[in-house]
């Protein structure tokens, strides 16, 4: 079992329910084209422009990753970020994770290429939480979630 703990950038104002139900996950790679066309198909530019800006202007917080690489290395190293993004009407995780997906190949806004996200319902909303095992992707994961964050 990976040891992990989550260092606070944000701490929202109000008390939060974990709400952790169902989680959905997906790794998001270029030489697997079929979850990306899937997550895709019928969604519209518009649609994703859209939900992406609702996820943006919906964002309460982020926690960068941290891991520890072995028993014998005990120095904490990056591994992404989880991005608290609050509840709206109709949205799931399952939705969220669709959006993020198929943006991952046409902007690449919250997740990239080659980066694995997940999706869950937690803390009154949603938690996107985006990895690599990558010490140069996980600190540019971190980087982009700070730089949505302000």
């Amino acid at each position: 079992m990976t040891n992990s703990i989550k260092v606070t950038v944000l701490v929202a104002s109000c008390a939060w329910l974990s709400l952790a139900t169902a989680r959905a996950s997906s790794t998001v790679t270029r030489s697997s084209r079929a979850p990306i066309d899937s997550a895709c198909t019928g969604l519209s530019d518009a649609e994703r422009l859209a939900a992406l800006e609702t996820i943006k202007s919906n964002i309460s917080g982020a926690d960068q990753i941290l891991v520890s690489p072995g028993a014998k290395a005990p120095k904490m190293r990056p591994s992404g970020a989880t991005l608290y993004v609050r509840a709206t009407p109709g949205v799931t995780a399952e939705w969220l994770e669709r959006v993020v997906v198929c943006d991952a190949q046409q902007q690449g806004t919250v997740v990239r290429s080659g980066e694995r996200v997940s999706v869950s319902a937690e803390r009154g909303g949603f938690a996107i939480q985006v990895s690599s095992d990558n010490l140069e992707t996980a600190q540019q994961i971190w980087t982009r979630a700070e730089a949505l964050v302000h």
